[in-house]
């Protein structure tokens, strides 16, 4: 990913993108019901893939990168794993 969207740089997560959703206008639950939303419509990515006819080996070069667990974290990972003092 390379857009910021949060307090946490360019974190593909739930928790960095709801952490500085003010700067979009929106409230935590208003925030939260975008993000629903879009997973909603980006769960059924191989469908539409299908639909279009891309190959299989294409969808499984990048079914990792496409709400990777990593995504639905809520909380960032505490400083002593990342190693921060």
């Amino acid at each position: 990913m390379a857009l910021e969207v949060g307090r946490y740089g360019r974190v593909a997560s739930i928790y960095n993108l709801l952490s500085d959703c003010g700067s979009f206008g929106l409230q935590l639950q208003e925030a939260q019901q975008v993000i629903d939303n879009m997973v909603t419509v980006v769960t059924t990515w191989r469908e539409l893939f299908v639909r279009h006819k891309v190959e299989e080996r294409s969808m499984e070069y990048i079914c990792g990168a496409i709400l990777p667990e990593c995504f639905f974290r809520r909380e960032p990972p505490s400083a002593q794993l990342l190693g921060i003092h």
